[in-house]
Formats: C-alpha cells, structure tokens, sequence
C-alpha cells in the first residue's frame, strides 16, 4: 500500500509503522491542464 488514505496502517517489511503518510496520488487527468514553470 502507497497511500493511507483509507485509513490503514502502513507498515515496513520488519514491522515497523509508518508516523504518517507522506505521498498524495492524484490522477493525472486532474492536474494536467495546470501551468508547470
């Protein structure tokens, strides 16, 4: 799992939860007609 979203614990391969979810996945139809600089 990436994304926390849902609400799920993300966790390492040893165990070890992750603090927080750092990483936002947006589709890319959404930010596609943006100016990017």
């Amino acid at each position: 799992i990436l994304d926390a979203d849902k609400g799920d614990r993300l966790e390492s391969s040893s165990g070890r939860v992750a603090t927080r979810d750092i990483v936002q996945f947006v589709p890319f139809r959404d930010v596609q007609s943006e100016c990017i600089h």
